[in-house]
């Protein structure tokens, strides 16, 4: 029986990664992994995961607020405003839902054996292993983060892959290049690369040019716009 993560169905990109590549890695470690979004598709596969996250809620079930459903009809998508004018949308009314959790989800799907779960901060605290694929989605501009430059963030990160393996990440850019944020943890256009040596092949990137809408969800009770990208880099060997 398989199971969803209550932030919906990763990206068929992962799925293309693992195909491309999955005959070159054993052993992976996906940060801030809330309930297995991005385990899954890694686990189902016979790998073994390292799954990593804060959220005590998200790694062992409990309750989350989650925006009071409404008919697709009522999501009013616009186009982000490049102006001093800025759409924004009001918090919606929210109800109180129990939510499965990774570990419960691994168990259904009888895959616990596969599965490391550690509660903890992989940014602050070294984690002491290394892997063959490290993935993240956004997790570098958790508030958690706001003490930590991206130079230091970076660094961490790499340093938990094993040499020939793969760093795989998603991450949040201003909405706008001249937006001033209060965190530098949002890369501008084209910056990530200035973070890969020579010691590393950027084997794919791509960024996001304009922001995209995303209806309100589990911890973000109000509709947003986000503008990401995503890289996929191998450490050389």
């Amino acid at each position: 029986m398989k199971t969803r993560s209550c932030w919906g169905y990763p990206p068929s990109r992962i799925y293309r990664f693992i195909n491309s590549y999955g005959n070159m890695f054993d052993k992976v470690c996906v940060i801030g992994c809330s309930d297995g979004k991005f385990v899954f598709p890694f686990l189902r596969k016979g790998y073994d995961v390292t799954a990593i996250d804060m959220d005590v809620e998200s790694l062992y079930g409990g309750f989350k607020e989650k925006p009071i459903d409404r008919p697709k009809s009522a999501i009013t998508k616009q186009n982000y405003r490049l102006s001093k004018d800025k759409l924004i949308y009001k918090k919606l009314p929210v109800e109180s839902v129990k939510i499965m959790g990774l570990a419960e989800r691994a168990k259904i799907e009888k895959l616990e054996t596969k599965l490391h779960i550690i509660c903890g901060d992989a940014y602050h605290n070294v984690i002491g292993s290394k892997y063959d694929v490290v993935f993240t989605s956004c997790s570098l501009q958790y508030k958690s983060n706001r003490d930590l430059k991206l130079k230091e963030i970076m660094l961490r990160l790499k340093s938990y892959v094993n040499p020939g393996g793969f760093l795989y990440m998603d991450y949040m850019m201003p909405l706008e290049d001249s937006h001033e944020w209060k965190s530098e943890l949002f890369f501008r256009t084209g910056t990530i690369k200035t973070f890969f040596d020579i010691n590393w092949e950027i084997v794919h990137l791509y960024e996001m040019r304009k922001p995209v809408f995303e209806a309100a969800h589990i911890d973000r009770p109000e509709d947003h716009f986000h503008r990401f990208g995503y890289i996929l880099a191998r450490k050389i060997s």
